[in-house]
């Protein structure tokens, strides 16, 4: 063998992980085996068997006692160690979370095979095989601790190492999902795994929403030291497992119900904004044939009728709509002379008709003290999820599992500080596709494959076509008709949103292959990812006028007058 082969096979064997990986959406248990003299017992049979759905794992313990089984799913376990000459030995009271290695030590006794043994005992919460540093956000804490808009991600908040957690309860695009800060990373630069699939979107690497409380088993969080599984990312790891069926029937419903009745009344606002918001749902799991085939399924929907409170836009008065200035805080001038109007009034015959018809049509009058106006408008939110999970034991060497997600949200809102102007509606559908099939073709031999599927497609829709051309104005060139954006300074803003598509995905093939001898273990493998992004707008394309009084020392009278600062208008865009 060449000198330089030698040193690349140096190079490979030290890129391998050499211990069981702690980040996958399993758990593992390992340990040894003694008597009750403290010897270690070589050759025992020790089997992990889950006590939901029957499904076991075995292994013999080596020369020096140790054993270790991975790759198991996590839930309830007993730990059996036969071996001749000894009473069987069973250890329960083993809830294995993900990504934990448990430390499970079996102390035969002298006897017959055909006497058992049956302890239960509590197992330590301390990982001596790996070097990750991270929390579990069980089941019991996702069930028990307060949510307000029952998105389980805020309760990463409770993890070590969690700087801050943004986590609204729907989102409607999908650059405004949830944000972990993560020992001091960036929120951009974390990992967010899905039953083993990416969860995110590729724009700003920012997370989406996960399935309702009662559908998600728990979620671990690693805050340093990652695997080498997800060692490309300089924040933190999130990875969350759904619920699955068991050889029992288990189902539950809800009825989250919000209103404004105990909010306070905005110092601006007459009246209280309105809310009322509704988060209802069912889960349900079981076997499809006992010991063998499991489902399990959710829904959940989110309807929020609640109003918004627009109240920083001051109209111009009858009397400045009118061209009469009298009374203003600022005279204008007339931009042809250079001096006050006559009498301080614009004559009707140098307004824009354009902006005539833009102020009839859209500007109120003040309704509200300091010339304000003030309004509660409608900005009702909607959400449905829905969440199927079939896991299969095909044999007693061979398991696999498919999930899939599913997030559709819509708002239907406006920017701006005046209303109605240009309504829109935006809205997210999010489809995550998991599936693992795990193959044990032995005792020291292991295999883990999984394919995942993340789609992300998120848009922004007009719901109005008027653009300025059906106003009298010689505008060409809006490819999606819609109004433009009109900002006059102190008085009001008319805002548009642009309209843009964002369709992304992320294809994920991954395998591993895990070798074990007694205590120790070896994984190699790769993953293969293909991304794409395909984004489709139209930037300021309907228009953005901005007045500010640079013609007439007044923004109205500017708007009156048809004379902006500046108009920028760009061309649709597609990447």
């Amino acid at each position: 063998m060449s000198r330089s082969l030698r040193f690349l096979l140096t190079l490979l064997l030290l890129a391998i992980p050499w211990t069981a990986p702690a980040q996958t959406t399993t758990a593992s248990i390992g340990g040894v085996v003694r008597d009750a003299s403290g010897a270690t017992v070589a050759g025992t049979k020790v089997t992990a068997l889950n006590l939901l759905t029957s499904f076991s794992r075995t292994t013999t313990a080596d020369d020096s006692g140790g054993y270790l089984i991975t790759n198991l799913p996590i839930g309830d376990y007993a730990v059996t160690g036969e071996k001749d000459g000894f009473q069987r030995y069973t250890q329960a009271g083993i809830t294995l979370v993900v990504g934990q290695n448990a430390r499970v030590d079996l102390q035969l006794q002298i006897g017959s095979i055909t006497e058992d043994v049956n302890v239960t005992i509590e197992i330590p919460d301390v990982d001596t095989r790996s070097a990750t540093v991270g929390e579990v956000v069980d089941r019991v804490r996702i069930q028990e601790l307060p949510l307000n808009g029952r998105n389980t991600m805020e309760l990463a908040a409770v993890v070590p190492g969690v700087i801050s957690v943004s986590a609204p309860a729907i989102v409607t695009n999908a650059r405004s999902g949830p944000q972990l800060v993560v020992a001091g990373g960036r929120d951009t630069s974390n990992e967010y795994r899905f039953d083993g699939t990416s969860h995110k979107n590729l724009t700003q690497n920012t997370a989406l929403n996960l399935p309702a409380p009662d559908a998600l088993q728990e979620f671990r969080v690693v805050t340093s030291n990652v695997s080498a599984e997800y060692g490309r990312y300089t924040g933190g790891t999130v990875i969350a497992v759904t619920r699955a069926g068991t050889n029992e029937y288990h189902g539950t419903a809800w009825e989250y119900f919000r209103n404004d009745k105990l909010n306070g009344t905005n110092y601006f606002a007459t009246t209280k904004p309105d809310l009322n918001q509704n988060q209802y749902g069912f889960t349900l799991g079981g076997p499809f044939v006992r010991n063998r085939s499991f489902f399990f399924g959710s829904y959940q929907g989110v309807q929020v009728k609640q109003t918004r409170l627009f109240a920083t836009a001051t109209p111009p008065t009858a009397e400045l709509r009118a061209g009469n200035f009298t009374n203003a805080a600022r005279q204008p001038l007339d931009p042809l002379t250079r001096l006050p109007f006559p009498n301080n009034t614009i004559p009707s015959s140098r307004f824009d008709p354009v902006a005539v018809e833009v102020m009839n049509r859209y500007v109120p009058l003040p309704n509200a003290s300091g010339g304000r106006w003030s309004e509660l408008v409608s900005q009702p939110t909607n959400g449905n999820q829905y969440l199927g999970r079939f896991d299969y034991n095909i044999s007693a060497s061979n398991i696999a599992n498919i999930r899939y997600f599913r997030d559709s949200t819509e708002l239907f809102t406006q920017n701006g500080n005046i209303s109605p102007y240009a309504p829109n509606r935006r809205a997210l559908t999010v489809d995550n596709w998991a599936l693992q099939d795990t193959h044990t073709f032995s005792q020291t031999l292991l295999n883990e494959f999984r394919l995942g599927v993340n789609r992300v497609d998120s848009k922004v829709f007009v719901l109005e076509d008027t653009q300025l051309s059906d106003l009298g104005a010689n505008f060409p060139g809006v490819i999606t008709p819609q109004l433009p954006t009109i900002g006059v300074t102190g008085f009001f803003n008319l805002a548009t949103q642009d309209v843009f598509g964002e369709d992304g995905g992320i294809y994920q093939i991954s395998n591993v292959l895990r070798w074990f001898r007694g205590r120790h273990s070896l994984s190699v493998g790769g993953e293969f990812e293909w991304t794409q992004m395909f984004n489709r707008g139209s930037s300021a394309n309907q228009g953005v006028f901005s007045f500010d009084g640079h013609a007439t020392g007044n923004a109205f009278a500017d708007f009156l007058l048809g004379k902006p600062l500046s108009l920028d208008q760009a061309s649709p865009y597609e990447r």
